[in-house]
């Protein structure tokens, strides 16, 4: 599942609130040292917008 350098998976419960989840996956980092406070991510996800759903590619601060 390793699909480049530098991308490592890891399993998460999704929580019905996107924001949480992507909150908890930032913490979960944090916890395991991956990352540090100020490093930028890329954070892949969809966004349901009406009836469509939308394909999102953001780039965030970890805090």
């Amino acid at each position: 599942m390793l699909l480049l350098w530098g991308v490592e998976p890891f399993l998460m419960k999704i929580k019905e609130e996107p924001e949480e989840t992507i909150s908890d996956a930032f913490a979960y980092l944090l916890r395991r040292e991956w990352v540090k406070p100020g490093d930028w991510m890329v954070v892949v996800t969809n966004v349901i917008a009406g009836k469509k759903t939308l394909d999102s590619i953001q780039m965030r601060p970890v805090e």
